[in-house]
């Protein structure tokens, strides 16, 4: 399952069932039974209460439901922001796209990590995100 992304100044990309995403999960690949998968990256930026604010609005998300042999479900799901860095606190005080990664395991405890390839993304006019056969460009503005 893999997950690009474009700017007009980099390209990255990684799998999202890799072995490490799946030990956060408690799952191992040999005990899936179904893969769900979502994209839900609506093309432009949105605040959202308690996840995201006008200084640092969502890009959307995409990411998998994993469902196991054994009756239990699990998430691995990633997010996209644009931080527009009001407090210039971090990344040499400029804007930059942001990329976060949230883990539901199978005994549904919700963790984020900012500790992933890619979290800080370059300021670019536009993001571009492509997972399972979808694609979508969100502008910053």
């Amino acid at each position: 399952m893999e997950v690009r992304i474009k700017t007009n100044r980099i390209e990255g990309r990684w799998n999202l069932l890799n072995y490490k995403n799946l030990k956060k999960v408690g799952v191992k690949f040999e005990d899936i039974e179904k893969i769900e998968t979502f994209f839900d990256v609506p093309g432009r930026l949105y605040t959202e209460p308690g996840v995201a604010s006008e200084t640092h609005p969502c890009s959307g998300s995409i990411g998998v439901w994993l469902y196991t042999k054994d009756n239990k479900i699990a998430s691995i799901q990633d997010i996209f922001y644009y931080d527009k860095n009001p407090k210039k606190g971090h990344h040499k005080g400029l804007p930059h796209w942001n990329h976060e990664r949230r883990y539901i395991d199978t005994k549904g405890t919700v963790k984020v990590s900012r500790r992933i390839e890619w979290h800080i993304i370059p300021d670019s006019p536009e993001l571009e995100i492509y997972f399972n056969g979808k694609t979508k460009t969100v502008q910053r503005a």
